[in-house]
């Protein structure tokens, strides 16, 4: 009888034990899997944001003179400056050139860098490739700011060709370029795309004279511009709008 009832307990606590294991068991299990989804649920967790013009580290991209002595081979030359939200600058490329590969051309002036835009939502600087003591250019670029990758810009190059010859107006979040001349351009930075968005009319014309206050951006997706009338440059015939996108 005593043996029978020692029998019964060691099953009770057995059972209690396995009930135990089972309990410990589903709490491991669920808890795995909650974790499973909150981490595969926050984003921080797994992949980057896009970057955004608030999230970017530079709120501006600057050109710096390496030396002010006319005499130096680095006098024409620029070394790529990020300047970041709190006002603090850093020094991202010491030479343009050398990064670029430009070399001096014998018996003729060194290329040089000119800024045209930088944007922070898409951290690309644009720059064109300028001959020192012309107007003209050999290139128009851009550079990924965070990979260093750079892309020529064949079709927006070819008609910021000559910077003399019109008037280019950069939008506000830098990507986009009007370009006063003989018609109104606008050049697309990101996608290397021109195309011509406003003609004169007959009687008119698009005079591009030194200081054109008239000419601007409103906004990023609305351009104004000057028309004259093709006998009076003085002053404009009418100022007009253009919506773009």
């Amino acid at each position: 009888m005593v043996g029978k009832f020692k029998f019964l307990k060691y099953m009770n606590q057995q059972k209690g034990f396995s009930k135990t294991l089972v309990i410990v068991l589903v709490l491991v299990i669920v808890g795995g899997v909650t974790g499973y989804f909150l981490l595969t649920k926050n984003p921080s967790q797994t992949t980057e944001s896009p970057i955004s013009k608030d999230e970017s580290v530079y709120r501006d991209i600057i050109l710096g003179e390496i030396t002010e002595d006319f005499d130096s081979p680095d006098f024409m030359d620029r070394r790529l400056i990020g300047i970041k939200r709190d006002g603090q600058s850093e020094i991202l490329i010491p030479s343009v050139k050398v990064f670029m590969g430009w070399e001096k051309i014998p018996g003729e002036s060194t290329y040089y860098p000119f800024k045209v835009s930088f944007s922070p939502e898409y951290n690309k600087f644009f720059f064109v490739k300028y001959l020192g003591g012309t107007g003209h250019s050999s290139g128009l670029y851009s550079l990924d700011i965070k990979t260093r990758a750079v892309q020529k810009l064949d079709k927006m190059g070819e008609e910021y060709e000559d910077y003399l010859n019109g008037i280019n107006k950069v939008s506000p979040d830098g990507t986009k370029v009007a370009r006063y001349s003989s018609n109104l351009y606008l050049l697309n930075l990101l996608q290397d795309d021109v195309r011509v968005i406003a003609e004169p009319k007959q009687g008119e014309i698009f005079f591009v004279a030194q200081e054109i206050t008239d000419f601007k951006w409103l906004d990023n997706g609305t351009v104004q511009y000057p028309v004259y009338s093709s006998s009076n440059f003085d002053t404009p015939k009418t100022i007009r709008q253009i919506k773009v996108n």
